[in-house]
Formats: structure tokens, sequence, C-alpha cells
């Protein structure tokens, strides 16, 4: 049970960070004034997409407390930085997003760091 949870802790976390990423594109620019910047800021978080986003990043903690009672911290933590290599593929995917060298080689390492430290 404790990998399921560990699993739904990076699934959701991915998920929330790519829709996070769709609503703030599509972000208008903030008014200059005060009031007008917490009255855009209201209706962005208020929109049906970021309410979802939120809630996965609560879904993401909950399921997050779940592993913390299966697996050492220092087990179990490593794990949550694959995030990494999910949202860089599907972020240049969906968002076109350029995949440089130097972000493979980083991907790589923390895959890497993943495999030594779970051993």
């Amino acid at each position: 049970m404790g990998f399921v949870l560990l699993a739904a802790t990076i699934v959701f976390t991915v998920g929330g960070q790519l829709l996070f990423k769709w609503q703030v594109d599509s972000l208008p620019d903030f008014p200059l004034d005060w009031l007008g910047r917490v009255v855009t800021l209201a209706k962005f978080i208020l929109r049906p997409w970021m309410i979802i986003a939120l809630a996965m990043a609560f879904v993401a903690s909950i399921a997050w407390i779940g592993v913390l009672g299966q697996f050492e911290l220092s087990y179990a933590y490593p794990f949550t930085s694959l995030s990494f290599v999910f949202v860089l593929a599907l972020s240049a995917v969906l968002f076109q997003e350029v995949i440089t060298p130097q972000k493979v080689i980083g991907i790589l390492l923390i895959a890497l760091g993943v495999l030594f430290s779970s051993r």
C-alpha cells in the first residue's frame, strides 16, 4: 500500500503542477492598483481548474501522510523527485517547452540518485 500512496503523491503533485502552469499561462496582466490585483487574484484562484489543481495538491499531501506512515522519510522522500522527470516530459508535450541536454543530464542524475537512495 505504501508504494500506491507514493505513486498517488507523485501523480497528484505532477497533475496539479501541470494544471497550475496551464492556468497561469492564461492569466491576464495584473492591474496596477492594489484592489484590482486582489480581485484579479481572487477570480483566478476561484476558477474551476485552479480549484481542481489545489485539490490535487491537497490529495497529494494526504497521500504523502500515508507514505510517511509506511516508510522512513529518508527512503521515501527521494522518490518525490521523480515528479521532476514527469513534469519535464509532460511540459514538453503539453506546453512545447524545450528539453535541453542539460535538463536531460539533470533528470538522469535525479533518477540515479533515486536508484541509489532506494537501496
